[in-house]
């Protein structure tokens, strides 16, 4: 289990979920088409994406929020900016049913330039790593980032000892606090955890 594919495949089994939301679907092989679920559902307003809703994510939130639709699992996975981090998780959190994750690509940047926007390299995580470390003060969630595919961030509503952060989100103390403030784990360990 080293990919998001396979990781959210495996939740998906794991836990019987029936419907699945890609938000940033790009290219439906990488992983859209790939996905074995009742219910599937993609985000991406690029019309060459193809996706099941040709909108931003703020729009498909939007609806969905308005008419209280929930989703088992929500793959986020857009617009890789801190700013549009934070409003994809936090309604992505919204539209999660009972018992349902949310799983974040990119947030674990291999380096600097990876993670710098605008960006600026063929490989790109974006900040959106900031978003994730800002959940981890809360108390009211459950949160890991698998080490693996630029770190795949997982959340799912419970309980955890939100993280007392007293530096900057910058890359240089995320280089310095990197397995704490993303509570990073080993593929192994959340398959004998979680799975």
């Amino acid at each position: 289990m080293e990919t998001r594919t396979e990781i959210i495949q495996r939740l998906i089994d794991k836990y019987k979920l029936t419907s699945y939301v890609e938000i940033g679907v790009q290219n439906k092989d990488n992983n859209f088409n790939k996905i074995k679920c009742e219910l599937k559902i993609g985000v991406d307003p690029d019309p060459n994406a193809k996706a099941t809703y040709p909108i931003t994510s703020n729009d498909f939130f939007f609806i969905a929020i308005t008419h209280g639709v929930k989703y088992g699992l929500i793959f986020v996975d857009g617009l890789h900016h801190e700013d549009q981090g934070d409003k994809d998780l936090e309604n992505a959190l919204e539209c999660l049913e009972d018992g349902g994750w949310i799983v974040v690509h990119d947030c674990n940047p291999e380096n600097e330039l990876h993670q710098r926007v605008p960006r600026e390299s063929k490989i790109w995580n974006g900040d959106v790593w900031k978003s994730f470390v800002k959940l981890r003060e809360r108390e009211d969630l459950d949160m890991v980032t698998i080490d693996c595919d630029y770190g795949c961030g997982i959340i799912r509503k419970g309980t955890q000892t939100p993280l007392r952060r007293t530096e900057e989100l910058t890359y240089e103390n995320l280089e310095k606090n990197r397995s704490g403030w993303l509570y990073l784990v080993s593929p192994d360990f959340f398959e004998r955890i979680y799975l």
